[in-house]
């Protein structure tokens, strides 16, 4: 049976499924070596946006059957500026849902905080192409403006539990099917966020760790895994067939 909230919150038990997505983004490319990075890092705080599988601004649309109910708590459905959930039944999902009200837009609210602070944090510039690589923890901006993941990137902890890796754009990012994000040494999703202002593009079976912050769109292929969070501040996030598994974080 559908249940549907614009109003207010109702913890409910829903799966997505249906039609249509957003439009993908074009490719990208990069060049130079890896510079050190920092640890112990001063990160970005979610505030109530952390419990969020999926959180946007305008829309949140699925195709196929999408489960974010892998774990108890971090399985909310947010749309601030209204109720355009498209594509769903009650079969997966169980989490608040939050459409057109208050709890919506104070995680957008402090959506937005947390995107402020991941863009003003000192960063060294690497390359745009990240697959293949392992990275230390740090705060990375992309010398052409995007990210473009192919293959696997690793991101090494160096053992330390509260390592933080925040990587930041000024334009898009796209990963390439198959691509992976993969921890080394500590598996906290808590402790990775991506600060993206353009369109987020993640293809097929692909996999992305961390809290994913879009100023516009989120557009998710078929069967992507994510060990996090799809967040747009001023747009709507697609997702097809995908896994989310949020973690649900201390600030």
């Amino acid at each position: 049976m559908n249940k549907f909230l614009a109003a207010g919150g109702i913890l409910v038990s829903i799966a997505l499924t249906g039609t249509s997505a957003l439009a993908a983004q074009a490719a990208l490319a990069d060049a130079p070596p890896v510079k050190a990075a920092t640890v112990g890092l001063n990160v970005p705080q979610l505030g109530t946006a952390k419990t969020y599988a999926i959180l946007a601004e305008t829309l949140i649309e699925n195709i196929g059957y999408t489960d974010t109910a892998s774990t108890t708590r971090g399985n909310d459905l947010g749309i601030s500026t209204s109720t355009r959930l498209i594509g769903w039944d009650d079969r997966n999902i169980v989490g608040w849902y939050n459409f057109n009200n208050e709890a919506a837009r104070t995680a957008q609210a402090d959506l937005a905080k947390a995107y402020v602070k991941a863009s003003v944090l000192p960063a060294t510039t690497i390359n745009s192409q990240l697959g293949g690589r392992t990275l230390k923890p740090g705060v990375y901006v992309s010398r052409t403006g995007q990210f473009w993941i192919t293959g696997t990137l690793t991101l090494d902890t160096l053992g330390n539990p509260n390592a933080r890796f925040v990587f930041r754009t000024t334009g898009s990012m796209r990963t390439s099917r198959y691509s992976k994000v993969v921890i080394k040494g500590n598996k906290l999703a808590c402790n990775v966020f991506w600060r993206i202002p353009g369109i987020l593009t993640l293809q097929n079976d692909s996999t992305i760790y961390g809290h994913v912050m879009s100023n516009t769109f989120i557009n998710s292929w078929k069967n992507v895994h994510v060990d996090g969070q799809l967040l747009a501040r001023h747009g709507g996030v697609v997702v097809n067939d995908a896994v989310i598994n949020n973690r649900v974080c201390s600030d």
